[in-house]
C-alpha cells in the first residue's frame, strides 16, 4: 500500500469527526469543485476532507492580508466568547462567598463593578483565543500540517481550566467564565511531533509488517482450533480427519513470530519517545487521539523537567494608583498559581 501523508491525516479527522465529510463547510467545496467542472462523484470521506484541508491552508496563507487575521478573531470572538448574558449569576455568588471567606465580609458587587468583571472575562478570553490564532497563523506554525492544525485548535476551543492535582483539562461550555487554556509553545510542539510520527510513513511502515504478522498469527490460531476440534471428535464442514487440515507454512514459526511483533511494537513506541510510558499515562497513548490528554501529558512533562529548579531572584513593580487593575490582577494571579481563573477585585479605601 502506497503511503500517503495527506490521506492519513484526513482518515484521522474522518475518524475523529464522524460528521466533518457531511459538514456544511466541506459539501461547500465539493459544489465549488463541480462548479469548476470537476468530477467529485467518485471522491471517498477521506478526499473530501483532504480537499477542504487545502482551502484552509490557502486562506491561512492569506496572511500578508493584514484585514484577514483581525477579520478572522472577529469570527471566532462571535462564535466562542462567553457572552455577557451566559455569564452564570453562581459565579458572582461565589466570588461573595470568596470575599467572606477571606475576611472582606458581606460584600455587596455593585452594577459597576459586575459589568467591570465581565468586561475583564470577556476580554481574557478574547485575548487568550487570540493567542491561538496568531500562531496558527504565524511561520512559527508553517511545519504543522493542516490537518493537525486543525484538529488542536477545534480540541482546544473545547477546554477549560487545566487541573494540575488531576492532571487534566475542564470541559468548556458556554457559561464558561475562564479563559482559554494558556498556548504553551513547547508542550504543542511536543503534541505536533508525537502526531507527525503516529501518522508519518516510518510509523505506518511498521504497522504493515505488524498487521502481516496478526494475519500469520490468526491463521497459526485457527489451525490450532480446528485441531483441537477434530481430535476431540468434533465435526467440521469440509473435514474428516487430521490429515484433512490445511497446516500453515510458518506453522513452526509462532514463538519467532510473537518476538518480531513485540520487537516491532517496542521499534514504535521508540519512534513516538513513549517507551517508559507506564501506569495511568499509558491511556493517554490508547485509542483515538485526545488533544487534551496529549496536551496535559506534556504540560507535565514540562513541568516535571523544571521542578527542581529553584527560583532565588525576583523584582519589585511598582503599580501607581489609578493604573490598569488588569496587570496587577494578572501578576498576581500568576504568584498564587491563579491564572485561568477569572478573579473579581474589592478595592477598599485604606486611606
Amino acid at each position: 500500500m502506497v503511503f500517503n501523508p495527506n490521506k492519513k491525516g484526513a482518515e484521522f479527522l474522518n475518524k475523529k469527526y464522524k460528521e466533518l465529510a457531511t459538514s456544511e463547510p466541506v459539501k461547500h467545496e465539493q459544489k465549488r469543485k463541480k462548479q469548476r467542472g470537476e468530477n467529485v462523484s467518485k471522491e471517498s470521506q477521506f478526499d473530501r476532507i483532504d480537499s477542504w484541508m487545502d482551502v484552509l491552508e490557502t486562506n491561512m496563507n492569506h496572511t500578508d492580508n493584514s484585514k484577514f487575521p483581525e477579520r478572522l478573531k472577529k469570527i471566532y470572538h462571535k462564535r466562542y466568547v462567553v457572552k455577557p448574558e451566559d455569564i452564570p449569576e453562581n459565579y458572582f455568588k461565589n466570588q461573595r462567598r470568596l470575599a467572606k471567606e477571606r475576611g472582606y465580609g458581606n460584600v455587596e458587587i455593585s452594577n459597576e463593578a459586575r459589568a467591570q468583571v465581565i468586561e475583564t472575562i470577556i476580554t481574557d478570553q478574547e485575548s487568550t483565543l487570540d493567542n491561538w490564532v496568531d500562531y496558527f497563523l504565524s511561520r512559527d506554525s508553517n511545519s504543522f500540517p493542516m490537518w493537525l492544525k486543525y484538529w488542536s485548535f477545534r480540541s482546544m476551543l473545547e477546554l477549560s481550566i487545566f487541573d494540575k492535582s488531576e492532571g487534566k483539562f475542564g470541559e468548556r461550555r458556554k457559561d464558561t467564565v475562564a479563559p482559554f487554556i494558556e498556548l504553551n509553545k513547547e508542550a504543542l510542539a511536543m503534541v505536533v511531533d508525537y502526531m507527525i510520527k503516529k501518522y508519518g510513513k516510518e510509523y505506518f511502515e511498521l504497522q504493515e509488517k505488524i498487521i502481516e504478522i496478526n494475519k500469520k498469527l490468526k491463521k497459526i490460531d485457527r489451525y490450532d482450533r480446528q485441531l483441537k476440534r477434530v481430535q476431540s471428535g468434533g465435526k467440521i464442514k469440509g473435514i474428516s480427519s487430521v490429515n484433512d487440515l490445511k497446516k500453515p507454512a510458518f506453522y513452526d514459526e509462532k514463538e519467532q513470530l510473537k518476538k518480531e511483533k513485540n520487537s516491532l511494537l517496542k521499534e514504535q513506541k521508540k519512534l513516538l519517545k513513549i517507551e517508559n510510558v507506564s501506569g495511568e499515562d499509558e491511556e493517554t497513548f490508547q485509542g483515538i487521539e485526545d488533544f487534551g490528554k496529549l496536551y496535559a501529558y506534556a504540560l507535565k512533562e514540562i513541568d516535571s523537567e523544571k521542578r527542581d529548579l529553584q527560583v532565588t531572584e525576583g523584582k519589585w513593580i511598582k503599580y501607581d494608583q489609578g493604573s490598569d487593575h488588569r496587570s496587577l490582577s494578572l501578576n498576581l494571579s500568576k504568584a498564587l498559581g491563579l491564572v485561568g481563573v477569572p478573579q473579581l477585585i474589592i478595592w477598599h479605601d485604606i486611606s
